[in-house]
């Protein structure tokens, strides 16, 4: 098995934590409510359907997707215990924050039904369970793995910026405050950090260590 690229992982993880963390942040400095309101803008009928096509990325099927890709693709099948702690981890992460920090309303429950938020038509809209955002630390964690399994800057810029607006996608329909997808990028660091680790563990066992 060719080694992955943990260098070009370690690059993605930088700026998605600055990312982050800017969320995070900003949303403590000027509210989460104001922040929200102010990326939740009406760019109209052709972005909505783009939104929500990124939406839709940040899904479950992304993982099958990317577990065929390893194992036909990428011929990596040996690396299949990063793939899955990945998915066990980042889950177990965002099913634990979203089910133990209390209080957490979505926004159309916290602001209420106002035309100050914009909805996008055929969208459900959920009330509670904001934090973290799961379908961001989704396609970030996707992500990161993409950037170990197709080691080059194309992928670490364009990765970002696919991951990037399915986290957006989720403020813009009024899933999530911008407060949940950055807690939806710190969820993914954090879980593929441990993952790595795992993989580290079998690839001791097999003598065929992640490159540095």
């Amino acid at each position: 098995m060719s080694p992955l690229s943990f260098h070009h992982f370690q690059k993605a993880k930088s700026i998605a934590l600055i990312i982050g963390l800017f969320f995070v942040a900003t949303s403590a400095l000027v509210g989460k409510v104001p922040f929200f309101l102010y990326l939740n803008a009406d760019f109209g009928a052709w972005i909505d359907k783009i939104m929500q096509a990124f939406s839709f990325a940040g899904e479950w099927v992304s993982w099958v997707v990317l577990l065929f890709l390893v194992i036909v693709v990428f011929k990596k099948i040996n690396t299949l215990p990063l793939l899955l702690a990945s998915f066990l981890i980042v889950t177990i992460l965002v099913q634990t924050a979203k089910r133990t920090i209390p209080d957490m309303a979505r926004p159309v429950k916290e602001i209420g039904s106002s035309q100050a938020i914009h909805t996008t038509p055929g969208i459900t809209l959920h009330d509670w369970n904001s934090f973290p955002s799961g379908h961001t630390a989704t396609a970030f964690t996707i992500y990161f793995l993409l950037c170990m399994y197709i080691p080059n800057n194309k992928t670490v810029i364009f990765g970002l910026l696919l991951a990037s607006l399915v986290g957006y996608s989720r403020v813009y329909l009024a899933q999530h405050f911008p407060v949940d997808v950055g807690g939806g990028i710190l969820a993914a660091v954090l879980a593929v950090l441990l993952a790595i680790k795992v993989q580290l563990y079998f690839d001791r066992k097999r003598k065929s260590p992640l490159a540095s």
